[in-house]
């Protein structure tokens, strides 16, 4: 999942190289939410589109950490994406405890956190529960596991329920159209192991260029079923627009974006660029590829309604597939919104709010009262007027009158 979240949030890379050695006017890094790969096909074929939230710091801000604050939050995000060509829609809610991970200052940890929580992705064939974790040790750079636990189902639509294959080359028209009947119900596993290199290079006060690449392995398996109803375990994976093994199958998505980001004011962004989404399934060596163009408008704050909301739509074509190059465009867009349930300043954030405690060596002026010299420095010194002494009454001139 892009973005995410065009921030919606591979040149992060180049952006924190350039800031390594010494262009300090870079901008903190854009975090970028993975809304992830949209691979919609009533499933959802991959509309495998991303895109980038904008985040609204001035050069050189910090703790931009858990939705560009210094704070632990409690966070909802509710994506919702379709596209044609492939068919398809789903819904993703995401609920995760965000919390920043090195708040020392600098534009390489701005955007270090740790995020984990539960995800649902449903749609009108398939759902999806399962764990979530994010972990960003350094701002541009995002590492993320998830562990789901799905279930498919058949409706009378292109690519829906459990399409079986008789193997990786049974992939056709045919085959994601099957006759009403032919397509099953099964559940089974998905664990997807994911990293992304994302950053922003500005070009001035109202323009940035966002770079973002993210490569995810994803590793499927379906339920052990009777051979009688299930012949082969090879089957359309509608969320991967790809024939996988279902006895265990692995597959790599890349999706990459260059983008040019328009900030009329620090609240609102538009970015527009081109987009490559990749799907290679190593056990057959097949791949599937989308070049776009990619438009996206973000809002930091929604009213007090949502921490951020964005909207994307991605116009593209197929360069690889089994059957759809030259089939006209693929069409996707969706909307991400993001909602700030509980957030608490972290315990740095909080001290380094308080005013500082003088230093008493500089702030106050203290008095310390001469030595006194020893007797042998007094004899040295041949008279003890080196060292004045108060005057005594006999020594005081007398007052006027008296004799």
């Amino acid at each position: 999942m892009l973005y995410k979240r065009c921030s919606p949030r591979l040149g992060g890379v180049i952006s924190s190289c350039i800031g390594c050695i010494g262009l300090r006017r870079l901008r903190s890094f854009l975090l970028v939410m993975w809304c992830g790969a949209l691979l919609l096909s009533t499933h959802i074929a991959h509309a495998q589109s991303r895109t980038m939230r904008t985040t609204a710091g001035s050069i050189g801000s910090r703790g931009k950490h858990c939705m560009d604050e210094q704070k632990n939050k409690l966070l909802l995000e509710h994506f919702m994406g379709g596209s044609i060509n492939p068919l398809g829609i789903e819904n993703q809610l995401v609920l995760t405890y965000c919390t920043p991970f090195i708040e020392k200052p600098g534009i390489l940890f701005d955007y270090s956190k740790l995020e984990f929580g539960l995800a649902n992705y449903i749609s009108p064939t398939h759902v999806h529960v399962g764990p979530t974790v994010r972990f960003a040790p350094l701002s541009f750079l995002i590492l993320r596991a998830e562990l789901t636990g799905f279930y498919i189902w058949p409706i009378p639509l292109q690519g829906a329920g459990f399409i079986m294959t008789k193997g990786y080359d049974d992939f056709n028209k045919d085959t994601v159209s099957p006759k009403l009947g032919e397509a099953t119900d099964m559940s089974g596993l998905r664990i997807a192991l994911g990293v992304t290199l994302q950053g922003a290079i500005p070009l001035g006060r109202y323009v940035d260029v966002l770079f973002v690449n993210g490569l995810t392995g994803e590793f499927w398996r379906v339920a052990n079923g009777d051979n009688t109803r299930y012949p082969s375990k090879f089957f359309y994976a509608a969320k991967l627009d790809a024939v996988i093994d279902g006895s265990g199958d692995w597959s790599l998505l890349n999706n990459a974006a260059l983008l040019v980001a328009i900030k009329p004011n620090k609240n609102h962004a538009i970015r527009l660029g081109v987009t490559d989404s990749l799907v290679y399934v190593p056990g057959s060596g097949y791949k599937g590829n989308i070049v776009a163009g990619l438009l996206a408008w973000s809002v930091n704050n929604l009213r007090d309604l949502a921490k951020s909301f964005a909207f994307f739509l991605r116009v593209g074509t197929f360069t690889h597939h089994a059957f759809r190059v030259g089939s006209g465009i693929t069409l996707a867009g969706g909307l991400d919104i993001t909602y700030e349930l509980f957030s608490k300043p972290t315990r740095r954030a909080i001290e380094e709010q308080q005013p500082q405690p003088a230093d008493a060596a500089t702030s106050a002026t203290t008095t310390l009262e001469a030595p006194k010299p020893t007797p042998d420095e007094e004899s040295k010194a041949g008279s003890p007027a080196a060292s004045p002494a108060p005057q005594t009454d006999a020594a005081a001139p007398t007052a006027e009158g008296s004799k």
